[in-house]
């Protein structure tokens, strides 16, 4: 790290960039009840180095410094401690972690409290995996570092670039470990993030302190980005926003699925055909159908082949076959012994009714149900809404979701049913993980997940739910009381239901990767372009959260800290420093 100044405080003067470093507007984002819930980048501004930067409150081209400082007789002597975050702390114990918090440094942004929890009230508590990401959220959205979490005796900061950022209406934020030196020469610790006084009304200069709410100074960025509006939750929770941030679009993604199985029945309809139609365009999958149910084969296969054909799958790329049997188990046996991907089945007449359910439970893989009529379905799917609980398990269900929306050119609704600080790490992670180029909305609600899902997706127009199967099996999908059987039963499009316990070595393909399962434990595997199969233990070595893959920058990415390893395992980014052992 350089130990030249970077920043200088002139005497009773602006503040002094004096090497290129990024000017990066930032705001927070609130709901209506006025709480933080996230920040939201703005365009850099352009700037000529070195950069001077008002701290006086009284420039006219607010974030630079315009002379006003001499006019308004500014007084910005120094007369904060010098001493380290270190000895001005004190230390709160939790269960298996520590917060240290120097409250002299706070610059009032609001991010550890909420109208529920402070994170004080939390930190007894964080035994409890949400507790503890809750409590993690609230610790490192703070930008003055006044709260810093220490878990296993490691310190754990958030991964932020080096820049410097006005805070819409705030201070100037300045993050990554960037060299800060006193007007008499002094300089202060190097730290990860601090916030600078820019009102000029601080007791604590050059540090931020929060007096800037007090006074309702206003330094509105000077381009700001649009915002994704307002999503009101259930009766007595407050609406909450999430922005949504440009996503990169992926430079690898492997198709949907290479192989579909179409379940055949007496009753199947049109829309079947349709759905599977469309898969099979977008994926350029082979076809099975699979006939079950019925007495007359031939006759029912016959028809399948000339309707599926009409629907717009290529004759070459179907197979028909017939399957005894147990409806269910045959579509399950059928999609073993084709290795497919995906089974397509219709919601089926008063016979077959509880078909879908029965197909969804204990899947070998994933399972669309079909519900909307022919005439009523469009040619593709316009809108997906994609659901996600935050569990390790439901990355791959978002996955899926983009990977078909991405095929098919749909926009996607990401939806997260939770307490605002968990959803917005959620949301952010699966975007950054999963999203490419695919045009998203993410929102955030509280309440009972199953009817939101169901409410969100009928507001929106979805063409198409997709939710992970998760708690499908046993006597739980049959009384209907799990998230996905709800979401089933309930909807009035079609629901995408995907496998998410592992991915399997057959979604691989050359120059792909992802979480297998070997032995019970989950395994990062990544096949080289030669068709070889690398196999490596999945579990982060920085604190041992499960990685998941990143198809667009071809890297298993910690979904915690944000440590990043390559394909053959080695560390990309830190905060870990041990690669991903073979297995």
């Amino acid at each position: 790290m350089s130990t030249e100044p970077e920043i200088h405080i002139t005497p009773n003067g602006p503040i002094e960039v004096r090497v290129d470093l990024p000017i990066v507007p930032k705001r927070i984002v609130r709901s209506e009840a006025g709480e933080p819930i996230t920040w939201a980048t703005d365009p850099a501004l352009p700037h000529r180095t070195p950069a001077r930067l008002c701290r006086c409150g009284e420039s006219g081209i607010k974030p630079f410094c315009d002379g006003s400082h001499k006019a308004a007789g500014f007084d910005g002597t120094e007369t904060a401690a010098i001493e380290s975050f270190a000895a001005q702390s004190t230390t709160i114990e939790g269960p298996d972690l520590r917060v240290h918090r120097a409250g002299s440094l706070c610059a009032d942004t609001g991010f550890c409290a909420n109208h529920l929890n402070r994170w004080k009230d939390l930190l007894p508590r964080a035994a409890d995996p949400d507790i503890r990401v809750e409590l993690a959220s609230m610790v490192q959205h703070c930008p003055s570092g006044t709260l810093v979490l220490e878990m296993a005796g490691e310190v754990i900061e958030p991964d932020l670039p080096r820049a410097i950022s006005p805070v819409e209406d705030g201070p100037l934020w300045v993050t990554g470990g960037v060299t800060i030196v006193r007007s008499d020469g002094i300089t202060l610790e190097t730290r990860n993030r601090v916030t600078l006084c820019r009102c000029g009304r601080s007791a604590n200069k050059p540090f931020c302190d929060g007096t800037h709410n007090a006074i309702g100074f206003q330094a509105k960025n000077e381009r700001t980005a649009a915002t994704v509006p307002l999503t009101p939750g259930p009766a007595g929770s407050p609406p909450v926003a999430v922005p949504g941030a440009a996503p990169t679009a992926p430079q690898h993604r492997v198709p949907a699925y290479r192989r579909v199985v179409v379940g055949v029945h007496d009753a199947t309809t049109e829309s079947t055909f349709r759905a599977a139609a469309m898969v099979a365009e977008a994926s350029g999958s082979e076809v099975a159908l699979a006939h079950v149910g019925s007495d007359a084969p031939e006759v029912i296969l016959e028809e399948a082949l000339r309707r599926a054909e009409a629907a717009g799958v290529p004759a070459k790329r179907i197979t028909p076959m017939h399957e005894r049997g147990d409806p269910a188990d045959a579509l399950h046996a059928v999609a073993r012994r084709r290795d497919a991907g995906l089974i397509v089945v219709g919601r089926g007449g008063d016979r077959l009714a509880r078909l879908p359910a029965r197909v969804s439970h204990r899947s070998p893989c994933d399972v669309l149900v079909v519900s909307r009529a022919a005439g009523d379905r469009p040619r593709r799917y316009r809108k997906i809404l994609i659901a996600t609980d935050g569990s390790k398990t439901a990355d791959r269900a978002a996955r899926r979701g983009y990977d078909l929306a991405a095929a098919l050119g749909a926009t996607v609704e990401l939806l997260f049913v939770g307490h605002p600080a968990t959803g917005d790490l959620i949301l952010s992670d699966t975007m950054a993980v999963a999203a490419g180029a695919v045009d998203t909305i993410p929102r955030l609600l509280r309440g009972e997940a199953a009817p939101l899902i169901l409410a969100s997706a009928d507001r929106a127009g979805a063409d198409l739910i997709v939710v992970g199967n998760k708690g499908m099996t046993g006597l739980r999908i049959r009384a209907g009381t799990s998230v996905p059987g709800e979401v089933l039963k309930g909807a009035h499009c079609d629901v995408l239901l995907c496998r998410t316990v592992t991915q399997r070595e057959a979604d691989l393909e050359p120059g792909d990767g992802g979480v297998i399962e070997r032995d019970g434990e989950p395994v990062a595997a990544w096949m080289d372009e030669s068709g070889e199969l690398r196999l490596m233990s999945a579990k982060c070595t920085h604190l041992g959260c499960t990685v998941a893959w990143n198809p667009g920058t071809r890297t298993f990415d910690c979904p915690c800290h944000g440590s990043r390893f390559g394909p053959d395992g080695a560390v990309v980014e830190g905060p870990a420093t041990k690669p991903l052992p073979p297995v």
